[in-house]
Order: structure tokens, then C-alpha cells, then sequence
């Protein structure tokens, strides 16, 4: 098994990040610690100001769990590797920094989704590369005493992606395949808990690109044991006018610009019907 790529300092250390201007602390670990909080987040996809506002709302917690997607699809990817290495705590790689680390796209490549990827690539430093490729794809921890399986929902195709209306037998299929009582993971980018067959599922929501119509970031808090979802207003305009300086085509830029405000994707992404989740009052 591969083991999670553990940022975690020595016992009793601090780190601090000067956000917005004002020096806050991060993080506090004790890795002995039974209760205490955990700052559980994933599918930030370069968005800086949505990363922020979680870190500014939450300025309590003693240890961070990342499921991946730190990087592509938004407009401040260094960044915000740059902070995730300040945040710490254990760090999981998700689908689009794989994309960011291995796949080749060629310097003309007419798709503009795909020549978003390259762009990102050359905005990496070596350090936030070689701190990606040093992510691993899942785990297994034990945090407050809840043993936890970790992984970012990139799952083989005949699960797809990580819903929370799965049929029965997808959510049987993934409690046969992990024998944790937790399973953690993410990439719909839709915050749910559902139990079934003995285990607790769990996607905490995208901190950077939500998609049901409500334009958060959603993270989730562990705390003695407790899980609590959440999610916080962030500034949307900020990330807006940062995308205005990504060198790709303008009609492209303005969508995403609406997918930002609308807090929601455009036909371009076909994923599935969103609004039987809408309905249903997920986020």
C-alpha cells in the first residue's frame, strides 16, 4: 500500500502564512492527539481566494487532511501549492495534479482545456512539482479514533465518480474494496455523508469549484470524533479577474468566469443532471 504523503512537522511545531496581509497561525499537530480538530478539504483547482477564505474561517484546527486537486482549472496554481505546503498535515494527489505532473500537451494543442493544463505546468516551480509527484493516491489513518480510508473518488470506471444518489451496489462495491469504516474521497465535488453496507462515506465539497449553484467553499471540520460540513462565501470577483491573465481564448475565459459566479459548470462539462442533486439541498 502506498503510504499518504505526511506533511506533518514535529510534535508541538507552528507554521504560519501571511494571508491577505495578516499573519495567521495554520496549524498545530499532536500526532498523539485523540480529539482535538481536523480541517478535512480537497478540489481547491487553483483557486486562491476560495482557499483563503477556508483558511480564514478556520483558523482553530490541529491537523489537515487534503484529498486532492490542488491544482488546474483555475488561475493561481503555484500559489496555491505554495500554501498547501505551508498548510501541512497529510496530502493526497487527485486527477488533475496528475494531469499537471505527467501529461504532455503539445504547445499548439488547439483545446483550450487542455492548453489551460500546459499553461499551469509552466507556472510550477521544481519544488511544487516534486511536491506533487511526492503525493500518493490513497491511504489508510486513524485520526480521533476514526480509521479513515482516504482517497481523492478518481475510482476505475465501472464505480465513475462519487456520488451521492450511487446505486446500491456502487456504494457495496467500494465498502468491499476498502475495509475502513470511513471512506473519505471527493471529485464530484458534491458534499455528502451517506452510510451504508457498515461504512461511512464521506466528500467533504470542493473548496474551488462548486457545482450546484451555490458559489462556497465547502471543506469539513472533524472534531472529537464529530463530523461537521461547511462551507464559507469567498471572493468570487477576485478569482475572476485573475483568470484574466491565463493566455487563452476569450470566450473561454468569460465562460469559466460564469461557471465562478454561477457556482456552477456549463454545458461544455456534460458530467450528469445536476438538479436532482439541487432538489435534494446538497451543495
Amino acid at each position: 500500500m502506498a503510504t499518504c504523503y505526511d506533511l506533518i512537522p514535529p510534535r508541538g511545531e507552528c507554521k504560519e502564512q501571511d494571508i491577505v496581509g495578516r499573519r495567521i497561525i495554520l496549524a498545530r499537530w499532536d500526532r498523539d492527539a485523540m480529539n482535538g480538530r481536523t480541517l478535512i478539504f480537497a478540489d481547491v483547482h487553483a483557486n486562491l481566494a476560495a482557499f483563503e477564505a477556508v483558511l480564514e474561517a478556520e483558523q482553530g484546527w490541529d491537523d489537515a487532511i487534503f484529498l486532492g486537486d490542488i491544482v488546474v482549472g483555475g488561475p493561481e496554481p503555484e500559489r496555491c501549492v505554495s500554501l498547501l505546503r505551508a498548510v501541512g498535515g497529510l496530502a493526497l494527489m487527485g486527477n488533475h495534479d496528475r494531469q499537471a505532473v505527467e501529461l504532455a500537451v503539445a504547445p499548439d494543442d488547439p483545446n483550450p482545456d487542455r492548453a489551460w493544463i500546459r499553461w499551469t505546468q509552466e507556472q510550477l516551480s521544481k519544488e511544487s512539482v516534486e511536491f506533487l509527484r511526492g503525493m500518493s493516491n490513497t491511504c489508510a489513518v486513524e485520526r480521533q479514533g476514526r480509521l479513515m480510508r482516504l482517497h481523492h473518488g478518481d475510482f476505475p470506471p465501472e464505480l465513475g465518480r462519487f456520488w451521492p444518489d450511487w446505486p446500491e451496489e456502487k456504494f457495496q462495491m467500494l465498502a468491499e474494496r476498502y475495509p475502513e469504516p470511513w471512506i473519505l474521497a471527493t471529485h464530484s465535488h458534491v458534499q455528502f455523508r451517506e452510510e451504508r453496507f457498515g461504512r461511512v462515506f464521506i466528500n467533504p465539497g470542493s473548496v474551488g469549484q462548486p457545482r450546484l449553484g451555490q458559489p462556497l467553499a465547502c471543506y469539513a471540520i472533524l472534531e472529537h470524533g464529530e463530523l461537521e460540513f461547511r462551507a464559507v462565501p469567498y471572493d468570487v470577483e477576485r478569482t475572476c479577474r485573475a483568470m484574466d491573465s491565463i493566455p487563452l481564448p476569450s470566450d473561454y475565459v468569460a465562460m469559466w468566469k460564469r461557471i465562478y459566479r454561477n457556482g456552477m459548470l456549463s454545458d461544455r462539462y456534460p458530467l450528469r443532471k445536476w438538479e436532482p442533486l439541487i432538489r435534494a439541498g446538497y451543495r
